[in-house]
């Protein structure tokens, strides 16, 4: 209802009344939906005013990482910038635990991935095997969770607005690239290659939100 009726923040939101009379929900659960909206930081309700739709600014990161409400390309613009600092940042200490099972998958991975680009075929599946593989040794919830949920809010971007700077071929030479680096214990090479990597993801959203912004002025 929020994205269908294009509200803003600052707008008010429908009644509960209303809101169970169009979505066909119990009174009950349609609360029940606000009380989450309230706690995400997404919703606030005023006393003698209702409810009001709030800002980016006072989400939780739950609700920014998370389906929410929908997401700007700037926003998923910066949830690749968080994520590109965590995996670089990451990367050593992964490395240092990472076992002959986690690099096997991440071989088998590129073999995928290499296929796949040689039919002209998309392989997200395989680039998140890899990463996964990656830092599977670290013992850290936090970061997987993170990672985790970047994953799955770049799942919502149609792949197919992305004006990518470099080939397929090329993004699977960055992954055999990082692969050899940590193979041979080079941490400080391997985070070049893997920031390397994003500088195509980072460049495609900059580019698709600049542009976006642009229509929109």
């Amino acid at each position: 209802m929020i994205r269908e009726r294009n509200l803003r923040p600052g707008d008010r939101l429908p009644t509960e009344a209303e809101t169970a009379q169009v979505l066909g929900l119990p009174r009950q659960k349609v609360r029940a939906g606000f009380l989450s909206l309230e706690l995400q930081g997404i919703v606030r309700s005023r006393q003698g005013s209702g409810r009001v739709l709030l800002d980016r600014a006072h989400h939780t990161l739950p609700a920014l990482l998370g389906s929410g409400v929908g997401h700007t390309n700037a926003e998923l613009l910066d949830a690749v910038l968080v994520r590109r600092v965590l995996e670089v940042g990451f990367l050593p200490a992964a490395a240092e635990v990472i076992d002959e099972d986690a690099l096997d998958r991440m071989e088998q991975a590129i073999e995928s991935m290499t296929v796949k680009a040689a039919r002209g075929e998309p392989f997200a599946e395989y680039d998140r095997a890899f990463h996964d593989a990656l830092f599977s040794g670290l013992d850290n919830r936090l970061l997987w969770s993170l990672l985790s949920t970047f994953w799955n809010l770049l799942e919502k971007v149609d792949l197919a607005l992305l004006r990518h700077r470099e080939e397929a071929e090329e993004t699977v030479r960055h992954h055999r690239n990082i692969l050899d680096a940590v193979r041979r214990h080079d941490s400080a090479l391997a985070q070049l290659h893997l920031d390397a990597h994003f500088y195509d993801s980072v460049e495609s959203l900059r580019d698709l939100a600049e542009s976006t912004a642009e229509r929109d002025c």
